[in-house]
């Protein structure tokens, strides 16, 4: 047996990756290798005056030692990327940079992936070829004194994720209204069949009342009158008309919401540094506590359905619902402050 070959991808890659690091190592960035690498070579820290920034981003490391590669015009570099790297990327809340070691003049070239793939209007769900041609500026080459510009790429696309994150927070928002908007509409109708209910009987217990006076002038009512319970059954027939299935349907939904609120609650964490980032986790608690409160009161009030104790179980769903929504809009201004304010703003 002969002695091991090494092959030449395997060099070119050792080189690629040390020159990419004494680039980035050179401005006192920290760079982190990824093993088992699942489609990013490297995660990258900014630091600026030995200070961190909050900022990090991925790297993925492709060497070139063609010039097929390059573009007639030779203003870029075409390089092909699997469309299922792509879709992943651009889910990710973190920038994805891809960068491109040309072996030839031992040069290394950038593009953030999430901001070309919105600059050029890829729609990545309509696309079915395996993969995906991406050109890479050669006026984005990256050394120590240029490394000004893909910072400035990197905090752009991160302003850009964090905006997506709390729109992402308006629209969980924005289901949890549509639910309890649901639920409280349920709950006044249990009212409003109530309300029916009292004024019958009130419009029945005075005309039973004179017409005992008129008969048996000292003779008491009788309040469990057969005239009574039939207004009882009644009303129990019409709450059982009251849409249940749209309010179990909603109740269904905003525990489902709940997992989301939870999510939201642990990326705020883990990206933001600020007040008001920890005024927001707070109210996101809040207001689980408050649906948990409507879900176990609605949860209960659809399985008893009984006059005795679904109106007042209706009320008190209604209050919940109420300071839910007082809490909403309170999320609402704090995500605006935290959304228009420095995310990295420390507490002190």
């Amino acid at each position: 047996m002969g002695e091991p070959v090494r092959p030449r991808s395997h060099i070119l890659e050792d080189l690629s990756r040390d020159i990419l690091k004494s680039i980035l190592h050179k401005a006192g960035w920290v760079t982190v290798d990824l093993t088992p690498d699942y489609g990013e070579d490297e995660l990258v820290f900014i630091y600026e005056a030995n200070r961190a920034t909050g900022e990090l981003f991925f790297v993925q490391l492709k060497c070139i030692s063609s010039d097929r590669y390059y573009s007639q015009s030779g203003d870029f570099i075409r390089y092909p990327l699997k469309t299922t790297s792509l879709r992943r990327w651009e889910k990710l809340s973190l920038p994805v940079v891809l960068v491109t070691y040309v072996h030839a003049n031992a040069k290394c070239y950038w593009l953030v992936i999430q901001s070309y793939l919105r600059e050029k209007g890829i729609k990545l769900d309509k696309i079915y070829s395996k993969t995906i041609s991406v050109h890479v500026p050669l006026r984005n080459i990256l050394v120590k004194d240029t490394l000004l510009y893909l910072r400035q790429a990197i905090s752009e696309l991160f302003s850009g994720l964090q905006r997506l994150e709390l729109m992402s927070l308006k629209e969980v928002l924005k289901h949890v209204e549509r639910q309890l908007c649901i639920i409280v509409t349920w709950a006044d109708r249990v009212e409003a069949e109530k309300k029916v209910y009292d004024e019958e009987l009130n419009r029945y217990d005075k005309e039973h009342s004179l017409r005992l006076r008129s008969f048996h002038r000292f003779r008491p009512i009788h309040y469990h009158s057969p005239g009574r319970r039939d207004l009882y059954d009644v009303l129990e027939q019409r709450l059982k008309e009251v849409p249940r299935k749209k309010a179990a349907k909603a109740l269904i939904e905003l525990r489902q919401l709940d997992p989301k609120l939870a999510t939201l609650q642990t990326m705020l964490l883990e990206r933001y540094r600020s007040g008001s980032a920890q005024v927001l986790v707070s109210q996101l608690s809040q207001l689980q506590l408050l649906s948990a409160r409507v879900a176990q009161g609605l949860d209960s009030a659809l399985r008893s359905n009984t006059l005795g104790t679904l109106p007042w179980e209706a009320r008190e769903i209604s209050r919940h619902i109420q300071k839910a929504r007082a809490v909403i809009e309170q999320i609402k201004w704090a995500a605006l402050d935290l959304l228009f304010g420095s995310p990295n703003q420390s507490n002190d």
